[in-house]
């Protein structure tokens, strides 16, 4: 073979690897650019879940006083076996989006300064009453990992 028969397969054979490798790191530009959409459409949907939860709680005209009353200290024995299943139901809607945001994380779709942000304040779930009423309704109900997490963060504190 010719001198210039095994130059011309030499550049061929480099400008095949540099085509390679300027595809690859498009791929890895373009995932890059999908994780971070898939980050931000799963955070503009916990936003915007948490505001259609605010804004149903505040516009109730029971479950504001009920939360009010657990956030002073009262226990289930305090409420009728209705208001009851008002705070089981509203407390088990909280606990559902706190589950989905953790498996968020743990998917790798959050992280965990998101996570924390947008948990919600630990205040609403050290009460007495979401903790005397823990293991009889609301662990069970829930993905194993996320309710090991919350008995160890919040119930068993």
């Amino acid at each position: 073979m010719s001198k210039i028969r095994q130059a011309r397969k030499g550049i061929g054979a480099a400008v095949s690897a540099l085509a390679v490798v300027v595809s690859l790191a498009f791929v890895g530009y373009e995932l890059r650019q999908n994780t971070a959409a898939v980050r931000a459409a799963a955070i503009q949907e916990l936003s915007a879940q948490s505001v259609d939860f605010l804004t149903a709680w505040s516009t109730d005209e029971v479950l504001p006083g009920l939360l009010l009353r657990t956030s002073q200290g009262a226990t289930p024995e305090a409420f009728t076996p209705e208001e009851n299943q008002r705070l089981t139901l509203a407390y088990l809607t909280a606990l559902r989006a706190y589950e989905a945001r953790f498996i968020q994380v743990q998917l790798g779709v959050l992280n965990e300064d998101i996570f924390e942000s947008m948990a919600g304040s630990s205040v609403f779930y050290e009460r007495p009453w979401l903790r005397a009423r823990w293991g009889e309704l609301f662990e069970t109900s829930l993905g194993p990992e996320f309710a090991a997490y919350f008995t160890d963060r919040f119930v068993n504190e």
